[in-house]
């Protein structure tokens, strides 16, 4: 269980939405965000996703890892005793990672459904939950997500999803 902190005056200085060009200019207000438990949107190598310490997540919801893949929420991944690692090959966001000192919780910016997000305009709509949106441009990678690589048998590995 994640420690309650009373932190109404850090998150009230957050507005919601404010947009930010994704430069070194800024990765200090973006790491600000995130050790002050905020929601920001980031531009990674592949699509624009939201990210949030993965030691906070809403109504105080952690799931906590001891190496036992029994212990995962079943809702959270179901059908699966396994997660997902991912270290972008994106600068702003890897400043991010490292300056927060913690580990983050990355989701795409996007609805269910919907398609992937290569731009700030595709979710304008959300933006409204993020103390911050990072535009990085246009993303170059088109609407295809990471290579997913299924690393859990010892000396083999399997292409789950191509990106």
């Amino acid at each position: 269980m994640s420690q309650s902190v009373d932190n109404t005056e850090i998150v009230s200085k957050f507005r919601a939405g404010v947009i930010l060009p994704a430069t070194d200019d800024h990765i200090e207000e973006a790491i600000e965000a995130i050790k002050a438990e905020q929601v920001i949107a980031v531009p990674t190598d592949t699509l624009y996703g939201f990210a949030c310490d993965a030691c906070y997540l809403v109504g105080e919801f952690l799931i906590q890892f001891s190496g036992d893949s029994s212990i995962l929420d079943k809702s959270l991944n179901p059908g699966l005793d396994s997660i997902g690692v991912r270290v972008p090959d994106f600068n702003f966001i890897r400043a991010v990672a490292r300056g927060s000192g913690s580990a983050l919780a990355l989701t795409s910016a996007n609805l269910s459904g919907q398609p992937s997000s290569v731009s700030i305009k595709d979710f304008e709509n959300l933006w409204q939950h993020c103390a911050y949106v990072y535009d990085g441009g246009v993303l170059p990678s088109g609407r295809a997500g990471s290579t997913v690589v299924d690393l859990i048998k010892p000396g083999l590995f399997k292409i789950l999803r191509p990106g």
